[in-house]
């Protein structure tokens, strides 16, 4: 089997996956390379390159930011997963599958506030979003430049009162920074107060590494969830049955505590003892799925240019 997969996860967790599922399947020798369409410089070329069946694979994962052309191309192999879920046939959680049936969503990714410990006093800790907009804030935080983390609040709070924040936001003159690295490094070297937006994961990771880091997270209200890393067949495959099997692991709890003992936060909060899931459970949830992933694209595209008036205003996954 060939599966392709993301380059995102931390650098332990493939060869960590791959291996549990070869301990539980060692009839199927996977093999393993990168095709990173959302990042190529033309994905469109990508694209035809699947429709030439020039790809050898058996598994696509791709960009979260256009996974509606990879069906309508005709690049997925078109397996009922959700009939199949639904008998038995396959165990993988319904909520992980989208409406097309084909593409399974096999992580997530979150957003949270985080604030240096030192510079800001445990009393004075902000409390949730409305934290980001108060005075005494003012050019002392940070915001993503790609305020995709931001439209994944629309589930709870609608599309005005976004845009009423955002301009909220601006006005308060936060630090428009790209990146979730960069956020965090200008947060451990005190340069800044807090950030608002920002993931899980990637604070996790940088936390790893030094623990004496002087970060802490708030888990805000609405706390705002959306499902990532799509996977799905190749209409190509030449080793389907293998691939159901691949995409049947990754939905398991044990490739999803494999996930999250890497990175914690990325693990699915569908899944129980996931980072994500027992923050959930104890959270005012926004979760923003596929339909409103997709939604949110334009609407970060909006915040940006009109609102931010930042330049190249197109957002770009991470």
């Amino acid at each position: 089997m060939h599966p392709s997969l993301r380059p995102e996860y931390d650098k332990a967790t493939l060869p960590n996956l791959l291996k549990a599922f070869g301990k539980k399947y060692p009839f199927v020798q996977p093999t393993w390379g990168v095709t990173e369409m959302g990042a190529r410089p033309n994905p469109q070329q990508a694209l035809a390159e699947l429709a030439a069946g020039k790809a050898v694979v058996d598994i696509l994962g791709f960009s979260g930011s256009f996974p509606n052309e990879y069906p309508e191309q005709g690049l997925l192999k078109k397996y009922q997963l959700k009939a199949m879920a639904t008998d038995g046939q396959i165990k993988i959680q319904l909520e992980m599958i989208d409406d097309t049936g084909i593409i399974v969503w096999s992580s997530n990714n979150t957003g949270i506030i985080t604030y240096n410990s030192t510079l800001v006093a445990p009393d004075k800790a902000p409390k949730g979003w409305e934290s980001c907009v108060e005075p005494q804030w003012r050019g002392k935080f940070s915001v993503d430049s790609d305020p995709n983390m931001l439209t994944w609040l629309i589930p709870r709070w609608g599309e005005e009162r976004l845009f009423d924040f955002a301009r909220k936001l601006k006005d308060n003159e936060p630090l428009f920074s790209r990146g979730n690295t960069r956020n965090l490094g200008l947060l451990a070297e005190g340069k800044l107060s807090l950030n608002c937006g920002m993931y899980i994961h990637p604070m996790s990771r940088m936390l790893k590494k030094d623990s004496a880091l002087p970060i802490k997270m708030v888990i805000p209200d609405p706390f705002p969830i959306t499902f990532h890393d799509p996977q799905a067949i190749y209409v190509g495959a030449k080793n389907p049955h293998a691939a159901l099997l691949w995409l049947e692991f990754l939905a398991s709890r044990e490739a999803q505590e494999i996930v999250d003992s890497n990175e914690p936060g990325r693990g699915s909060f569908l899944v129980e003892e996931t980072l994500a899931h027992k923050l959930a459970k104890n959270a005012n949830v926004s979760i923003c799925n596929v339909n409103c992933l997709l939604r949110g694209n334009k609407i970060a595209e909006r915040i940006a240019g009109e609102i931010w008036k930042l330049p190249e205003s197109r957002p770009t996954e991470r």
